[in-house]
């Protein structure tokens, strides 16, 4: 590291105000610099800790209030380093890959004959069914009670 570097960095902890900004200060550069030597070293790695994280998520989604943090927990890393090294192999976010997983099993779930939204809810990880029901909506532009009601009309031939 430069000499002016180290100076920047220097000032730039003495305006920090507390001890915890100062660590998050710190936390984040040690972990650009993992990342930046990372992506010199090929980007093998954090490929294989996203594919990593992704299978983590679709085997674990449905649990009730199932968070980004059961990951970081899971993996042991920093939660902003996780969620970058997944953003930038994914091009999506870690939060948007489990609504999308949690969506598609509603949606097959529905396909499936389910019709109690409290049922679909709970067997794709969510505790509260309003809830639920409002992110489905917004995700498909349905409720799940149209969208159920769609899929249970008899179709004439």
């Amino acid at each position: 590291m430069c000499l002016s570097k180290k100076k920047t960095i220097i000032k730039k902890i003495h305006k920090l105000e507390s001890i915890n900004a100062i660590h998050d200060y710190m936390m984040n550069l040690f972990f650009l610099e993992l990342m930046r030597t990372s992506a010199t070293d090929g980007n093998h790695s954090s490929d294989q800790l996203s594919h990593q994280i992704k299978q983590y998520i679709q085997q674990n989604f449905s649990e009730q209030n199932f968070k980004i943090d059961a990951i970081v927990e899971h993996f042991n890393f920093n939660y902003h380093y996780l969620c970058k090294v997944f953003k930038q192999n994914t091009n999506t976010t870690i939060g948007d890959y489990i609504l999308k997983m949690r969506m598609k099993k509603a949606k097959a779930l529905i396909l499936a004959q389910y019709t109690s939204v409290e049922t679909i809810a709970m067997k794709v990880g969510y505790s509260n069914a309003n809830y639920f029901s409002k992110r489905f909506k917004k995700y498909y532009g349905l409720s799940p009670q149209q969208y159920i009601q769609l899929k249970t009309i008899p179709h004439n031939s």
